[in-house]
């Protein structure tokens, strides 16, 4: 996959952006890079839980979760820190080397986490089954109809009064700029239209790059707690800013 260096070329820009591949295409590409990555161990996250996750603890600890879901848990980063929030959690992912070594993780309870293969547009768990779901820089691989099934399948997962945190890679000025070196942006239907196939290191896939606006427009069913913006030095590989969201099912 090349990446777009077409610089002001904005006829040969349009030309290779005509044609968007399909939403299958897309998805499995993103998730078949995720898997390599995994597999290589090249992946760049830290170990550590995600700091935006342990900014809201308190807040989910004082709703006094029973079952909690991570979609997109990755290597199980987070998964020791819901154990201990809820007596019943699930981590899916859609990479099976993830979930593999997720399971080795010596700080996640074989009793207290159940892991599960699936796709977070296409969620295989129960409706109203959970109190809580969490979401980390996964709701932002996939372009505008996708995006829309994300946070439908994870309002559908949670009861009435149940919230979901995500954190999605925000839109900057200074983006546009490195995007046009590491990536090819794609037309779709999203509000603001910041989608992209990257090809940067071992990132190979789609990607949306959320506004405010966007973050309004896709939650716009629920009750938003909290949403905020951040930076977060150890989540990426160039330091790029990161939508938080804490949102609440109507």
């Amino acid at each position: 996959m090349a990446a777009d260096r077409t610089g002001g070329n904005g006829e040969m820009n349009r030309n290779r952006s005509e044609k968007s591949p399909s939403q299958e295409d897309l998805y499995r590409l993103s998730a078949k890079s995720w898997d390599a990555k995994f597999r290589s161990g090249e992946h760049y996250a830290t170990d550590r839980p995600f700091a935006g996750l342990v900014s809201v603890l308190d807040d989910l600890r004082g709703r006094r979760p029973a079952r909690v879901a991570d979609l997109g848990c990755g290597d199980g980063r987070n998964l020791g820190l819901l154990a201990g929030l809820a007596p019943g959690v699930v981590g899916l992912d859609f990479a099976e080397h993830a979930l593999q070594e997720a399971r080795r993780r010596p700080d996640i309870a074989p009793r207290t986490v159940r892991f599960v293969r699936g796709d977070i547009g296409r969620l295989p768990l129960r409706s109203e089954s959970f109190d809580a779901a969490v979401s980390v820089w996964t709701m932002n691989h996939g372009t505008h109809e996708s995006i829309k099934d994300y946070v439908a399948e994870a309002g559908r997962i949670l009861r009435p009064g149940g919230v979901v945190f995500a954190c999605v890679t925000a839109w900057s000025l200074v983006l546009a700029v490195v995007l046009r070196f590491v990536g090819r942006r794609i037309p779709d239907l999203s509000p603001d239209g910041h989608s992209y196939l990257l090809h940067f290191r071992s990132e190979q896939g789609i990607h949306h790059f959320f506004t405010r606006r966007e973050m309004h427009c896709y939650f716009r069913e629920w009750r938003i707690v909290r949403l905020w913006r951040r930076r977060y030095r150890a989540e990426a590989p160039i330091r790029i800013p990161f939508w938080n969201i804490l949102a609440e099912k109507r």
